[in-house]
């Protein structure tokens, strides 16, 4: 089964590297989170720190969600990648499942707007976990 959008990717982390020199530049803004390791206080203040949320963001995912589906403080031309590294014996926690369901929605929004470049690219690992596609098709990701 493939989880299918177009700015959804899913790669080797040799890809991951490629993808990232083939698209240097000012205008990119990239978040690497690895979530086999991360808390939620990390992710939220990476994500605080590399968009420079705003001062009113508070470290609590209904902060993280409507700041990630707002980012007008980001110049129109800058594109966001967010890069999700996972071990082969990461397992999607809660607080995981949180995390990408609302960068899933996230993705969604950004794409049916299509006004700013908003890519989450994926270890291949995670492509075949079970929590991660029930999480996927139960967002309407479209499926092959």
């Amino acid at each position: 089964m493939m989880l299918e959008q177009k700015n959804i990717l899913f790669l080797s982390r040799k890809e991951i590297w490629q993808y990232i020199v083939n698209n240097k530049g000012n205008s990119n803004v990239y978040v690497f989170v690895k979530l086999s390791n991360s808390t939620k206080d990390t992710i939220l203040r990476k994500f605080a720190r590399y968009l420079y949320f705003p001062y009113y963001f508070a470290d609590n995912w209904d902060s993280f969600e409507e700041c990630i589906n707002d980012l007008t403080w980001l110049q129109a031309d800058v594109s966001v990648n967010i890069i999700n590294f996972f071990d082969e014996t990461a397992k999607i926690e809660e607080n995981n499942a949180v995390y990408l369901d609302i960068l899933m929605c996230a993705s969604r929004k950004w794409a049916s707007e299509d006004s700013r470049v908003f890519k989450l690219i994926f270890d291949q690992i995670i492509k075949n976990d079970k929590k991660f596609i029930k999480l996927a098709m139960n967002k309407n990701i479209d499926s092959k």
